[in-house]
């Protein structure tokens, strides 16, 4: 989802339209995957903490 959002320029929409999904699930996944890589980036050093 977070590569279909950024790297193909798609809105929320038109994941969730292109995945079959509902658009909650894919606001919500989104979400969670940005929070798992900001964990990622921030615990490698790599990212900041805000």
């Amino acid at each position: 989802m977070v590569v279909l959002a950024y790297f193909y320029g798609m809105t929320q929409r038109q994941v969730a339209d292109y995945l079959q999904q509902p658009l909650g699930t894919v606001k919500t996944r989104t979400l969670l995957a940005l929070k798992k890589l900001q964990e990622f980036l921030t615990q490698d050093g790599i990212g900041y903490d805000q």
